[in-house]
């Protein structure tokens, strides 16, 4: 049985600028795995 959880954050102004860098460099790099994939293959 799989079991889910959802978690609901209120975040600060300075909370939600920090999350917002940090999707901003996960986005960054998955653009950069998936040009390394496009240009292997």
């Amino acid at each position: 049985m799989l079991r889910a959880q959802k978690v609901r954050l209120y975040p600060n102004r300075q909370m939600a600028k920090v999350l917002d860098s940090l999707c901003d460099y996960r986005r960054y790099c998955w653009n950069q795995g998936l040009a390394t994939w496009n240009d292997m293959y």
